[in-house]
């Protein structure tokens, strides 16, 4: 689960240059190209208002509800960052 709904202070988490990028990147990229054909044929079981965990040393996916006020603080919070 989530453990936080706001963004990291810059600096907390070290970036893909520093921390490096594990293969994952490319599980990611096949998931969300697969999540967009599913769109454009209608099909179901999108990941609409679902979080995707995917833990590749574990080898495990999982898959849990976003509940609608984390996504509306979290966009709300975007919104005050841009606009900055």
């Amino acid at each position: 689960m989530l453990r936080n709904s706001e963004p990291p202070p810059p600096g907390l988490v070290p970036s893909c240059a520093e921390g490096g990028v594990l293969g994952a990147a490319g599980i990611v990229a096949a998931i969300q190209a697969t999540e967009t054909i599913k769109i454009i044929l209608g099909a179901e079981g999108l990941l609409v208002n679902r979080l995707l965990l995917f833990d590749s040393l574990g080898d495990e996916v999982q898959r849990d509800e976003v509940a609608q006020g984390i996504r509306n603080a979290n966009l709300r919070a975007t919104t005050r960052a841009s606009s900055s």
